[in-house]
């Protein structure tokens, strides 16, 4: 009886390892925290984006960064499906 009362005493006052339960404590808390900071950052980024997208169709310009003022080289008159060229003969779409 005299051995459990001093293995008892003996496992009471180790501190060796404690660190480590403490931190497997807070590790699962701190990663869910960082989690869902990332997800409300991202979840403002979609609705900023969506809400871009839904006013600039609204206003009628297509949705397009450019007001829908772009067009392909195909659907200009006169340009038969043909890139436009530049005097020395390169594509000028690639400029």
């Amino acid at each position: 009886m005299t051995s459990l009362w001093v293995t008892s005493a003996t496992l009471r006052d180790d501190t060796r390892g404690a660190t480590i339960v403490e931190f497997a404590i807070i590790v699962p808390v701190l990663i869910a925290l960082l989690l869902s900071i990332l997800e409300v950052g991202y979840r403002g980024y979609v609705t900023a984006v969506v809400q871009g997208a839904l006013s600039s169709v609204a206003a009628g310009d297509g949705g397009q960064p450019d007001g829908g003022q772009r067009r392909r080289h195909d659907q200009i008159p006169g340009s038969a499906g043909r890139p436009r060229q530049i005097r020395d003969g390169r594509d000028a779409s690639l400029l």
